[in-house]
């Protein structure tokens, strides 16, 4: 419970942060979602506009792969492909991973059973800013989160397909809990992931490697 708290408590300070550099205005979210494992859509509380914001692609015949480390085990398991309709992308998500609309121009994956697990995902195009000004914006963000702490640079080398042509990281370290940050740059399109993990659950190595999957939808 006290874990769930602290967790509520950086979310709410680090969306503060980020609707004060935002111009978009704040809206109430849908609470729509794909579940990953699931393959169709899961209305809960709909909207009474009826609006479903997320839902699956069509199954392709080609199998695609995650390989990612947790607690020291490497572990390799079949993606789904999701698709957002509120930002026109679409990702290579893992089982028991579900993707919902959080607000305009943000979504959130989760772990379905431990929601407390996230990866915020802002998608931008190249026209509406730029890869330097989302660093910085992103810089000042993880100063929110912990003041005192700070953050630090984050590798992700490893991690970089060809098809990325920007790419940061950053962390922060807490007690119980790491926050990441990651930006990158693919084709005409900017990315920022926020990832809020349990260290005991130690799944940040598969958000990273699900995120770096977005795309622009077909």
């Amino acid at each position: 419970m006290r874990k769930h708290i602290y967790t509520s408590i950086i979310l709410a300070l680090f969306l503060t942060a980020c609707n004060t550099s935002d111009d978009q205005p704040n809206t109430e979210h849908t609470k729509d979602h794909v579940t990953a494992d699931s393959g169709s859509n899961e209305n809960q509380d709909l909207p009474e506009n009826g609006n479903v914001t997320e839902e699956p692609v069509e199954p392709s015949d080609n199998k695609t792969t995650i390989t990612y480390t947790t607690n020291g085990e490497e572990r390799t398991e079949e993606t789904t492909t999701v698709k957002s309709n509120s930002q026109g992308y679409s990702i290579q998500s893992l089982p028991n991973f579900t993707l919902t609309a959080e607000e305009p121009g943000k979504d959130m994956l989760y772990l379905t059973a431990d929601d407390s697990i996230t990866m915020r995902i802002e998608y931008k195009s190249t026209n509406d800013s730029t890869f330097d000004d989302l660093v910085k914006n992103t810089e000042e963000l993880m100063n929110t989160i912990s003041p005192h702490v700070g953050y630090e640079q984050f590798d992700i080398k490893e991690f970089i397909q060809d098809d990325i042509a920007n790419y940061t990281a950053y962390k922060v370290d807490l007690a119980d809990q790491v926050v990441i940050a990651v930006v990158f740059e693919k084709e005409d399109s900017l990315v920022r992931l926020t990832i809020f993990d349990e260290k005991l659950m130690d799944l940040s190595d598969a958000m990273i490697k699900m995120g770096l999957t977005i795309k622009k939808a077909n």
